[in-house]
């Protein structure tokens, strides 16, 4: 796929949406970046203050941000209607979320 030019900016969502044109699954790699980063520092930062950290629950609390992240955008569209994340991406964030939170409820 080739990118398209910068011909048509009109606003910021078309500056976001940008990255999409060149490469669609650049925002599944930005989210999997957040998921990961989050995921790290609430486990070592609970290690380190309770002793003992739950890297069940740290992945269903950081999934449950990521798709809050990954909600958000779904809902910005650039001035041609393409959506930041794409539906398909969200579906797969919103499957990760229903694994991670679903093994964290049944856990105990």
């Amino acid at each position: 796929m080739v990118c398209e030019l910068f011909t048509n900016l009109e606003s910021i969502a078309d500056l976001l949406v940008y990255p999409t044109t060149c490469y669609y699954w650049f925002y599944l790699v930005v989210l999997g970046t957040i998921f990961t980063v989050i995921s790290l520092s609430l486990y070592f930062i609970e290690k380190e203050k309770i002793g003992k950290a739950d890297a069940i629950s740290t992945l269903g609390v950081s999934s449950i941000a990521t798709l809050l992240l990954a909600l958000i955008g779904t809902l910005i569209r650039n001035s041609d209607g393409i959506p930041m994340v794409q539906q398909n991406i969200f579906l797969y964030v919103l499957a990760f979320t229903i694994v991670f939170i679903g093994i964290w409820f049944f856990k105990k």
